[in-house]
């Protein structure tokens, strides 16, 4: 596993579409038409937030794609499914979950790699960057209790908001 970059800073969709080359500008690209997440409705949503470090902090909510990029989450083991991942909106927001229940089975998961994570407790507002039920967008009721939040890169820092309830 890569050391943590902690110069790094998050990147919006927006941003790694601006950094990406040839093919993958073009795959992109097409993400962007078919979901735009600017579009959606103001919400503001209860949700629970897996803090891996055990700390409540603006690392806390790193992207999928970011926790990636600073190998903080093993890319997938074929190369094909990352190329599928990046082509996810999910990928490049901050997941969360409604329930404590849902947060709780991810966080039993997580303590065997991550001993000292934690589950936060407070709101996914729109205020800060675009949220969505996930299911809302998938159809997926594998996808109901999780909810995508995509924070505004560096600019917006939630953790203030959030409690450890665990």
């Amino acid at each position: 596993m890569a050391d943590k970059d902690l110069s790094a800073k998050p990147l919006s969709i927006y941003a790694l579409y601006k950094q990406a080359q040839g093919e993958r500008k073009k795959e992109l690209r097409l993400l962007m038409t078919k979901f735009s997440p600017q579009e959606l409705p103001f919400q503001e949503i209860p949700v629970f937030r897996i803090c891996k470090s055990g700390t409540v902090d603006r690392d806390a909510f790193l992207t999928t794609y970011e926790e990636t990029r600073q190998g903080l989450r093993p890319r997938p083991r074929k190369d094909n499914r990352w190329s599928e991942d990046v082509l996810n909106p999910s990928t490049y927001s901050t997941s969360c979950n409604l329930t404590y229940e849902s947060a709780e089975r991810v966080l039993d998961v997580l303590t065997r790699h991550h001993p000292p994570a934690v589950i936060a407790k407070g709101t996914a507002s729109s205020a800060l960057g675009p949220v969505q039920k996930t299911v809302d967008r998938t159809h997926n009721p594998k996808d109901e209790n999780h909810v995508d939040w995509w924070l505004d890169g560096c600019i917006n820092d939630p953790s203030a908001s959030f409690d450890v309830v665990s």
